[in-house]
Formats: C-alpha cells, structure tokens, sequence
C-alpha cells in the first residue's frame, strides 16, 4: 500500500506523458484523459482498478477488502444526503491515503464500494410513470 504522492507517481511513470493524472473529486481518487490523448493505450495494472467514461479514466487504487461486518456501518451512515456522504467519503480516504493509514483506507473504500452498489439497486428499483 502507498500513499497518495507514491500512488500518483507510479500513475505518471504508467501513463503516457500526453496525458494528464490529477486527483479526481468524482468516479476515482485520479483521473486522466489518456482514452483521449492516447487511444490505443489501456492502464493494465492489478493496482488500480479503471473506469472509462466520456473520454476521460477515472482511477482508483485496488485495497483489500475489508470485513464483511464493516459494511453495516454504513447502513448508518448513508440515508438522507448520499451525494454529500460520498464526497466526505472520498476527501476523508484522500486524507488517510497521504497519511499512509492503510487500515482506514481499506474500510473506507470499501465503504464507497457498497454506497455505489446501494444507490445503483436504489436507482434499478425506481420506475417511471
């Protein structure tokens, strides 16, 4: 496990020099628009997990997951403002990551994982009239 600047370095030594890698505030705790500069390129690496969407990547560094019983936690936490808990979330993560707190970087992604899960089965359930 690195911390932030470790994970950003080895993203630039990774992706073509075109291409930019900043920290995201959306999909990822990276993004980079090499889908774009660099079209035949594709990030192969077991450290990060990838999401391509409208020309840009949103890169997240691959943690291990952590126990099952953690996730009730969140049933706690995520009710009335998901949109606001997913940014706490996130920015909390990016704070462990640069203090190289490995344990709480691993709960808090797992976290995000099962927000996104919980709001994508909330979304398939919602039916238009």
């Amino acid at each position: 496990m690195y911390t932030l600047k470790e994970y950003s370095d080895l993203l630039r030594q990774l992706i073509p020099r075109e291409a930019f890698v900043r920290l995201d505030r959306g999909k990822g705790l990276f993004v980079s628009d090499y889908p774009l500069r660099c079209p035949g390129f594709t990030l192969a690496d077991p450290e990060f997990f990838v999401e391509n969407t409208g020309g840009l990547a949103h890169i997240s560094p691959c943690f291990a997951d952590a126990p099952e019983t953690l996730k009730a936690d969140l049933n706690v936490i995520y009710g009335s403002a998901p949109s606001l808990m997913n940014k706490r979330l996130r920015q909390r993560l990016a704070l462990a990551m640069r203090l190289g707190m490995l344990d709480e970087c691993a709960y808090l992604n797992e976290l995000l994982d099962y927000m996104e899960a919980a709001n994508e089965d909330q979304m398939a359930g919602t039916r238009l009239l």
